[in-house]
């Protein structure tokens, strides 16, 4: 989550977000605030896209 913050270009959205995961259950608080942005789906993708670099980090 933090690697996805730092990438992003809304200065506003990355401070809320900073702030959120500095926050009481903050898996929780930021999928409540992706859900609600436009970087839904920019969430997503950057996720999947760690997750395969880390399967393939322990394939080899």
């Amino acid at each position: 989550m933090e690697r996805f913050i730092e990438q992003l270009n809304d200065q506003n959205l990355k401070l809320e977000l900073q702030d959120v995961l500095q926050q009481k259950k903050p898996f929780q608080n930021f999928k409540h605030k992706i859900d609600q942005s436009n970087f839904r789906q920019s969430w997503f993708d950057f996720k999947q896209n760690e997750l395969e670099k880390i399967v393939e980090n322990q394939l080899k």
